[in-house]
């Protein structure tokens, strides 16, 4: 049975704009920072559904317009939207 996530990684083409985007827009935590990789904090530590999150650079650009990612996440839309049109 599954209790809970501990964590998602999601691999990106451009580590500084989904570091930004994740970190002014999404108001995710961020932990640490490096030319290939980026970590966050989503949610408080002192709550069971606080997740670690995790960018990774393909390096191989391996990512295609075929290919299907997604994570659901509960938004306040209006406010996602205001934040978007500031940090783009």
């Amino acid at each position: 049975m599954i209790t809970g996530i501990n964590h998602i990684n999601i691999t990106v083409q451009d580590i500084d704009i989904s570091f930004k985007f994740y970190m002014e827009v999404m108001e995710f935590k961020p932990l640490c920072k490096s030319e290939g990789s980026a970590y966050f904090l989503v949610g408080s530590l002192n709550l069971p559904a606080c997740v670690w999150f995790s960018l990774d650079l393909d390096r191989e650009k391996n990512v295609s317009q075929h290919r299907v990612i997604h994570i659901l996440l509960f938004l306040y839309l209006k406010k996602i939207s205001m934040k978007c049109q500031r940090a783009f």
